[in-house]
């Protein structure tokens, strides 16, 4: 799958540490389409049911959820509330594979922090594209977290420098 975005993002895919992508749905089958579709670009976790997503995901966080909104247990978007409540878990990117096409309920997704919506049945083709993109931006956006700390660091430290090289110049002016 090559990308339009960022060259080389695939070799850097091979030569690093693979995201992993949480798929939640109640049937088999459409757990085996998505995994099918992505599996060449990230690891698979797999959850029947949201109570099993919730302990999976305390157990380690995903890069990426893949979310029924229609659970046995509870719906999807339950689901996204309870995750938003723990700390370690409140900005996971999700995106939502539903049956339901009103607005209400794309609404309602976005507003819980969905970045996408796809409808079933899902093309795996499609998938795949989006779920790449996602963690292209994904990986992009921690990346620039990183460099943006490392540049607080410095910053700090090269103030910390300067005002030591102050008091040493006022010390030897007295």
């Amino acid at each position: 799958m090559p990308s339009r975005h960022l060259p080389g993002f695939e070799s850097f895919l091979a030569s690093h540490t693979r995201a992993t992508v949480l798929i939640v749905n109640h049937d088999r089958g459409n757990r085996q389409v998505c995994r099918t579709a992505i599996e060449e670009i990230a690891d698979i976790l797999e959850a029947a049911s949201g109570a099993e997503a919730l302990d999976m995901i305390a157990a380690g966080r995903p890069d990426l959820i893949v979310l029924d909104v229609s659970l046995p247990d509870m719906d999807g978007f339950d689901l996204v509330c309870r995750l938003r409540e723990r700390s370690q878990a409140a900005w996971i990117p999700l995106v939502f594979l539903t049956t339901l096409t009103d607005t209400a309920s794309h609404r309602r997704g976005l507003e819980l922090g969905a970045v996408d919506f796809l409808g079933k049945p899902v093309d795996s083709h499609i998938l795949r594209l989006r779920i790449g993109n996602l963690l292209e931006r994904e990986h992009l956006r921690t990346v620039a977290l990183e460099y943006q700390k490392k540049l607080h660091e410095t910053l700090m430290a090269q103030t910390a420098s300067t005002r030591m090289l102050e008091a040493i110049f006022n010390a030897s002016s007295d």
